[in-house]
């Protein structure tokens, strides 16, 4: 009964997070945010990163559900341990039992070490190994950087399909950019834990998993656990050939409750009902407590070799991170809500959750756009679409809390990047053609259309610019845009375009000449042209 409920959770959890990733249109964001507080990492972050009492609520429920349960969170919530169960079933369908798990030894030291090198570079400000080896963040670049583009043409052709039958309400699956690097990047990483899963189990959750190496300290608590009945097990070793973690010895009958995922696989598999999931405090013989008192001289002395490690690490970081920042050709536009690139740079675990709700598909990633602690961060990808102007959905989906909520008013004057205009680039400077795509575009009229020698030409008002991307989106010009957005490495608050004085601007009703009527209008923010 617990492995079919176990069962059935686990896939209710992995559907869920496949179809938030996959970002299907009209998919509520309150579900999307709201799964996401049920994961530890990102909720870690949120809690000690960007306060929220939601993210609070989560991180207590995870705690006191591991301190009660077990790893259970392993075993139901964590959408990668169930991808990682897919592989492990398919080495169960060879049915020969040497194939199967052996008892293999903790490797508590790497495990302790790496999570306290994990957590301890994100204190001080390089998060690339969270960004890296977050189980959440691992799965959510697997789903929405190789599943989506794989199954879109089969999307496509259904709803072509059901079009024929002028049917029109198919669900719609929002693209965003995915470059090859983050498609390789997401492909490997998933590659290299399935095929680990495949020959050893639940390996990687139990060593470089940072979500389980917190839970692992903390399981060592719980109230409930799985233990073996001595005197009623024959020793017949069903329960550890089928255990994922491989932390059962049935020669000295016993199970390692730090690995244990609670998966429940060997209270199923006993015939004799020697194996029980139970309360209590287990009672130990001489031997056990002094490996006890070993198993804790090696968390100090793992904790001793984790700081070792930050120490050389944060000199190095240092060289990428406080020179200067890499330019293709500008600083990239950070999505709305993440404030400032440092906070952005140190809560954001590249997840990618918020390039998947993009209803306009223009968050995509970068590389090193924000040097090395920014690995594979979304950015605002101006080149494939631009950001809406009364849009908040990135913001309100961000389990982590690099992006902090906005409402509609405070996104329609949060500065998010600055407008430039190359007019050497620009068809109306350069060819003398006019050329106002720009002008009819812009939510906010920074960019506004001046009379240049008789012809119609884009001009600038950077200061209430809010770095939308909707002007260089259009722009015509090639092999360069004419017109390209700056990202802010502070989010600011741009200026009123209300009344606002735009030298040089040209109206309408200048050619029926009257020049006086309707200067100085600006935009009254309510209406985007698109």
């Amino acid at each position: 009964m617990l492995k079919k409920t176990r069962i059935i959770l686990s896939l209710a959890f992995l559907v869920l997070f496949t179809l938030i990733f996959i970002g299907i249109d009209g998919f509520p964001e309150r579900i999307s945010r709201g799964a996401a507080y049920f994961q530890l990492v990102p909720v870690i972050i949120s809690v000690f990163g960007a306060f929220s009492a939601a993210a609070l609520a989560g991180f207590l429920f995870l705690i006191v559900m591991t301190l009660v349960f077990g790893r259970i969170y392993c075993s139901t919530l964590c959408p990668l341990g169930t991808f990682q169960d897919f592989f492990i079933n398919l080495k169960k369908k060879k049915k020969k039992k040497e194939k199967f798990f052996r008892y293999a030894k903790d490797h508590k030291l790497l495990r302790n070490m790496f999570t306290v090198a994990v957590f301890g570079m994100f204190v001080f400000g390089a998060g690339f190994l969270l960004i890296i080896f977050d189980p959440f963040s691992i799965f959510g670049r697997f789903v929405s950087g190789v599943i989506k583009p794989g199954i879109e043409p089969l999307v496509r052709g259904v709803e072509s399909a059901a079009a024929g039958f002028d049917i029109y309400d198919t669900p719609h699956i929002r693209m965003h950019p995915v470059s090859v690097f983050a498609f390789l990047f997401a492909l490997i990483s998933a590659a290299a834990i399935g095929i680990t899963a495949f020959y050893k189990g639940r390996l990687f959750c139990n060593t470089l998993c940072p979500a389980g190496g917190i839970l692992a300290l903390i399981s060592r608590f719980s109230f409930l656990r799985i233990r073996i009945n001595r005197d009623a097990c024959n020793a017949c070793g069903k329960c550890e050939v089928v255990c994922k973690a491989s932390c059962i010895s049935i020669k000295e009958k016993k199970v390692d409750f730090e690995r244990c995922i609670a998966c429940f696989n060997c209270i199923d598999s006993c015939p004799e009902n020697g194996i029980a999931y139970s309360p209590g405090i287990m009672l130990k013989n001489s031997a056990e407590k002094a490996e006890k008192g070993e198993k804790r001289r090696g968390i100090i002395r793992a904790a001793a070799a984790g700081i070792a490690f930050l120490l050389p690490g944060r000199r190095l970081l240092a060289e990428f991170s406080e020179g200067p920042v890499p330019r293709k050709p500008t600083l990239p536009v950070m999505p709305p809500g993440a404030g400032s690139l440092e906070k952005f740079n140190n809560l954001c675990t590249a997840c990618h959750l918020c390039a998947s709700a993009c209803p306009q598909n223009v968050i995509g990633v970068t590389l090193f756009g924000y040097g090395l602690s920014g690995i594979l961060q979304p950015k605002l990808d101006f080149s494939k679409s631009y950001c809406l102007y009364d849009c908040t959905v990135c913001t309100e989906v961000c389990p982590a809390g690099a992006l902090l909520p906005l409402n509609t008013q405070e996104k329609r004057r949060s500065q998010i990047g600055i407008v430039h205009l190359e007019k050497k680039n620009c068809i109306s400077y350069v060819d003398g053609e006019p050329c106002t795509v720009c002008t009819e575009h812009c939510p906010v009229k920074a960019v506004y259309s001046v009379n240049y020698k008789g012809v119609l030409a884009p001009e600038i008002k950077p200061e209430i610019c809010i770095g939308c991307g909707a002007c260089e989106y259009v722009c015509p010009a090639v092999p360069y845009k004419a017109i390209y957005v700056d990202g802010n490495a502070v989010h600011k608050r741009a200026g009123n375009p209300d009344g606002t004085r735009r030298r040089g601007e040209w109206y309408e009703e200048e050619k029926f000449n009257r020049p006086g009527r309707g200067r100085n209008r600006g935009s009254n923010g309510d209406v985007f042209p698109f």
